[in-house]
């Protein structure tokens, strides 16, 4: 009996681990950011109004456990003539 336990409690985390990395598509109403998240990790396609002189934060960003650990950020700011 205990070894189908531990085989019960292993199925059941590695389907939680599974579901865990399913991502969501996201769209944000800021000028054009959007992306994936996850529980474990979020990408961020970002195009963000900083002010109202057109300046935007553009780049890609990569996290790990809902931002808390950055993985790759290339996030510059643009302005526009």
């Amino acid at each position: 009996m205990k070894k189908r336990s531990k085989r019960g409690l292993v199925i059941v985390l590695i389907v939680l681990l599974v579901l865990m990395l399913i991502p969501i598509k996201l769209a944000y109403l800021d000028g054009g950011t959007g992306g994936y998240r996850a529980v474990l990790w979020q990408v961020e396609k970002l195009h963000r109004m900083l002010d109202v002189d057109g300046s935007y934060l553009v780049g890609t960003r990569v996290t790990l456990l809902c931002g808390l650990i950055p993985v790759y950020d290339d996030t510059h700011v643009v302005t526009e003539p």
